[in-house]
């Protein structure tokens, strides 16, 4: 038992300090960029109305389709219906958005049915109505085979238009 217990420390340890070696130095690099990282990123601030405001790119507002490859994942639950935005993701092809798995498969639901989707481009404001947009209909789904939680969290959404 106890030898059981040197050789999983002896092999674990140093797998917890090179990825926790690894996510200082992510930081740090990532913090040189200009961008916050993540985890600093601050909660979304409301305006005196109630409503939440806006996350802006860099300090600034971007212009209309100035990020054609964004998508918008909207979701109709079999149950509560219209959800609308739920995900982002990236239009990766013409027929297919890569997001996270955990988009489709997560605490609250499993949800790999591609009628249930819809891929928005061109959407500069969610609350706008949807003008100058792209409604795409998601044909199928492919979430990664070793996909469990947050490890290997990756789907792609094939639009077959």
């Amino acid at each position: 038992m106890k030898l059981q217990f040197k050789l999983f420390f002896i092999v674990f340890f140093p797998l917890v300090q090179r990825s926790l070696s690894m996510m200082k130095a992510f930081k740090d690099d990532h913090s040189k960029c200009g961008c916050p990282a993540v985890w600093q990123r601050q909660p979304r601030q409301y305006d005196g109305g109630g409503r939440q405001t806006g996350r802006i790119f860099n300090g600034k507002p971007t212009r209309r389709g100035a990020w054609p490859w964004q998508v918008s994942l909207q979701l109709l639950h079999p149950k509560l219906g219209f959800v609308g935005h739920w995900c982002g993701g990236v239009l990766v092809h013409e027929n297919w958005v890569l997001t996270a798995a955990h988009c489709i498969h997560n605490e609250l639901f499993n949800l790999p049915i591609g009628a249930l989707w819809t891929a928005v481009l061109g959407e500069w404001e969610l609350d706008s109505g949807g003008r100058g947009t792209a409604r795409l209909p998601i044909e199928r789904i492919v979430i990664h085979e070793h996909f469990e939680n947050y490890v290997n969290d990756i789907a792609c959404l094939d639009n077959k238009i």
